[in-house]
């Protein structure tokens, strides 16, 4: 019996060793997985941090929403095309609405057949800016109340462009109003060219990630061989 005894005592370092070891391996990962989730919050918001921000003002369209973006133009031309979507939806989020927003941030360029943009012009403002960035804000006034379904229907729709493609052309300035054929309760299609770096981010889109519809990169393809180019189009399709 006593020999039996000195077994089982035996056994509970060996236990609480394994439990330890455990909760080590537990508190490294948390510890690791916290401070990585940190750092990105921290360079995602002080990387573009100004503190001339917030601006303060009542939700008017366009007229307040312009004057966001044409500080953020003026003001921000250090930070980078993503930096600027951030720093714009900041200023957005401040706003009492139920309206849920697209921003679009993409390279200046002379040219107009590689961007272009169809919709109800009432709910969108597009600001041109040679020599800096361009941007796009699109709002939507319904989304926040639509079901589930909307969204998965949005997502349908892009994912069939995205799995057909684009064919290369050298003029795209006519085919957000061909494409709005392809999507049902939107008011709102725009396309920019990869080459001009486009960034997009939602805005007061608290449960969707995605925002007021739904965006994708698109293969351009070759209408003669039918092989991809290489290049590709981002396509933001904007819920009603």
């Amino acid at each position: 019996m006593q020999q039996n005894r000195r077994l089982d005592d035996s056994s509970c370092p060996s236990q609480t060793l394994v439990v330890l070891t455990l909760l080590s391996l537990f508190l490294c990962a948390f510890t690791a997985f916290g401070s990585a989730f940190l750092l990105y919050q921290l360079m995602d918001s002080t990387s573009c941090k100004d503190p001339r921000l917030p601006l303060k003002m009542d939700y008017v369209w366009p007229g307040n929403v312009q004057k966001i973006i044409d500080y953020v133009i003026e003001n921000d031309m250090h930070v980078t095309n993503n930096d600027r979507t951030f720093i714009i939806r900041t200023e957005l989020m401040r706003f009492k609405t139920t309206d849920e927003f697209y921003i679009i941030v993409y390279d200046h360029t002379p040219e107009s057949n590689n961007h272009a943009f169809y919709g109800n012009k009432d709910q969108y403002i597009v600001s041109i800016n040679p020599g800096k960035s361009n941007v796009v804000v699109y709002r939507s006034r319904f989304w926040k109340s639509s079901q589930d379904s909307a969204y998965n229907k949005v997502m349908r729709e892009v994912d069939a462009l995205k799995e057909n493609g684009i064919q290369f052309e050298t003029d795209y300035s006519h085919l957000p109003k061909q494409l709005s054929r392809n999507f049902t309760d939107s008011n709102f299609i725009g396309i920019i060219s990869n080459d001009l770096n486009p960034k997009v981010r939602g805005a007061n889109n608290w449960a969707r990630y995605w925002g007021p519809g739904y965006f994708e990169e698109i293969p351009v393809f070759d209408g003669t061989t039918k092989q991809e180019k290489g290049s590709k189009i981002t396509v933001v399709v904007g819920y009603k």
